[in-house]
């Protein structure tokens, strides 16, 4: 990390741990005030630095080394409102159930990193902490109606 002064690496550092990981070069250029190629710069020497993944999330600070990522996706094409979306299994395919998410080694989700701009390393003891139980607003609400036409005589939906 010799390229950049120690104090900018500790303010990107900060700014990423602040952040909610879906625009992380974004993030650097409103943090830092520098623009999209210095800040891309400055995340890839983040990441040639052993990861983004230890630094994203402060792990130094708070302790932790963990050996097992989620990769969080955060190309916009792939986003549902509000939820996060992971790689699958084995690199196949997206999720939004935590439970359902591939695991990566460290070693896996550096190499995901590196490979696409869009994808985070996320350690799985964060991503666990800060998982809530949600239920599907339109999952309900299909789940209700089919409810309700069960019970009406006939199954037509009408009284009577």
């Amino acid at each position: 990390m010799a390229e950049f002064p120690a104090e900018l690496i500790r303010r990107a550092r900060a700014a990423l741990v602040a952040s909610d990981l879906t625009t992380p070069i974004t993030t650097l250029q409103r943090a830092l005030r520098v623009g999209y190629a210095e800040a891309r710069r400055i995340y890839q020497c983040l990441q040639d630095d052993n990861g983004i993944v230890e630094m994203v999330t402060g792990l130094a600070e708070i302790g932790l080394a963990p050996e097992e990522f989620f990769i969080l996706n955060t190309d916009p094409n792939q986003l549902w409102p509000g939820l996060c979306v992971w790689w699958g299994p084995n690199r196949r395919g997206y999720v939004t159930d935590l439970a359902k998410a591939g695991v990566y080694s460290k070693e896996e989700a550096r190499d995901q990193e590196r490979s696409r701009d869009s994808d985070v390393a996320v350690p799985v003891p964060l991503a666990e902490r800060l998982t809530m139980e949600v239920v599907d607003v339109g999952k309900l609400r299909q789940a209700m109606a089919e409810a309700a036409r069960s019970r009406v005589p006939g199954g037509g939906g009408g009284r009577g």
